[in-house]
C-alpha cells in the first residue's frame, strides 16, 4: 500500500505523462500529416529501414501489436507503392516486407521532420539535463514489467 506522499508523487507521474504523450502525439501526428502517413505506419518504415527485409510475424513483435494491425498497416503503405510485399516460393503464405525506392525516400523525409521535432522537444535542456533525462528514461524502462 502506498503513503499519501507516494500516492501524489504517483498520480503527479500519472498526470504529466499522459499530458506529454497526448501533446507528443499530437505534434508527431501533425508534422508527418503532409507526408502523408500515420505515426504508426511511420513505425513500420523505420523498423523495416533499420532492420531491413523481415515477416510481418517479427515485425509485430518487434511493434508489439497483433499481426492483423501489422497486415493493415503495410497493405497501406503498399498500396501507396512504399513496401514490397514478396511471397515466399517455399511457403506463398508467408510473406516478407522490404522498402521500395519511394518508401526509402520516404522514411528520409520523415526522419528529418522528426529530428526537427525531436530537436525542438529537447531544446529545453541543456547537455547535462539531457543526458541526467535518458538516464532516468532508462532506469524507468528496465523497471517495467512488460519486456
Amino acid at each position: 500500500m502506498l503513503n499519501p506522499k507516494e500516492m501524489e508523487w504517483l498520480e503527479r507521474v500519472q498526470e504529466k505523462t499522459i499530458l506529454f504523450k497526448r501533446k507528443v502525439s499530437l505534434l508527431v501526428k501533425e508534422n508527418l500529416e503532409p507526408l502523408g502517413i500515420t505515426p504508426f505506419q511511420l513505425q513500420i518504415l523505420w523498423l523495416i529501414g533499420k532492420d531491413g527485409e523481415m515477416g510481418t510475424t517479427q515485425l509485430a513483435e518487434k511493434l508489439k501489436v497483433k499481426p492483423s494491425a501489422v497486415t493493415m498497416g503495410t497493405n497501406q503503405l503498399h498500396k501507396r507503392g512504399w513496401l514490397n510485399r514478396i511471397h515466399l516460393e517455399s511457403d506463398r503464405r508467408q510473406i516478407r516486407i522490404t522498402l521500395t525506392a519511394e518508401g526509402e525516400r520516404l522514411l528520409m523525409k520523415a526522419k528529418g521532420t522528426h529530428n526537427e521535432l525531436a530537436s525542438e522537444l529537447f531544446s529545453c535542456f541543456d547537455e547535462k539535463e539531457l543526458a541526467d533525462f535518458f538516464c532516468l528514461v532508462d532506469k524507468l524502462e528496465q523497471n517495467t514489467f512488460v519486456k
